[in-house]
This record gives structure tokens, sequence and C-alpha cells, in this order.
């Protein structure tokens, strides 16, 4: 059913994120509907996160401009 198939995809994704999470900086969720999974991440991992395109590319211009 299509609530399980979102429900499945929502925990890969999940899943992923927290396997990778300490190895990167920041964690790109390029497509908005994907957001819907961040209240389920840890507080760690939530800093890494970008989801919004339009502030996304901003906060990557100012983490690129400081560094």
């Amino acid at each position: 059913s299509t609530t399980s198939d979102t429900e499945e995809h929502a925990e890969l994704i999940i899943r992923n994120i927290e396997e990778i999470s300490n190895r990167v900086d920041i964690i790109v969720l390029a497509q908005a509907s994907m957001a819907r999974i961040t209240p389920q991440l840890s507080d760690q991992v939530k800093e890494k996160i970008l989801s919004s395109p339009r502030l996304g590319v901003q906060q990557i211009k100012k983490i690129i401009e400081n560094s």
C-alpha cells in the first residue's frame, strides 16, 4: 500500500542519514518532501540538515564564505 511504501521510504532515509551523519558536515535533503522525517532524527543530526532549497543554498554560501 501507499502508506506502508511511504513509511518504508522514510525509514530508509532515516537509517541512511543516521549511518552517514558522523562522516559528513552537512546533509542536504534535496527534495522538500523529505523534510518530514527531520523530527525523527537526533538533535545532533538535525543540526546538519539543510532541507529548504533557498535557505539551504544561503547556508552553504555562508559556510563557504567563512571557511
